[in-house]
């Protein structure tokens, strides 16, 4: 789980009354608390003493007033990501 606080909050999914008079949509108070809930996993493979290969997933959801945002597109974080390593 993610927390941010008023301040992240507001300036990620708020929307302004400034904002709002160039947007054309209403103002939006985005506050406090859970922000995100998430799980990720990995996973490393050793091809020698030196090199290996990694991969990395995660998947989140955004949650209350980031979720309800206006501003909010896609509810949803996803990540993926693959790695060459080498170690000295």
């Amino acid at each position: 789980m993610t927390w941010a606080n008023n301040q992240y909050s507001q300036t990620f999914f708020g929307i302004t009354p400034a904002q709002s008079k160039i947007a054309g949509i209403a103002p939006y108070r985005a506050k406090s608390g859970i922000n995100t809930v998430a799980g990720s996993a990995g996973a490393t493979y050793m091809l020698t003493d030196h090199w290996s290969l990694g991969a990395h997933v995660s998947y989140g959801k955004l949650q209350r007033d980031a979720a309800n945002s206006p501003v909010t597109t896609d509810k949803t974080q996803r990540m993926f990501g693959g790695f060459v390593m080498y170690r000295f």
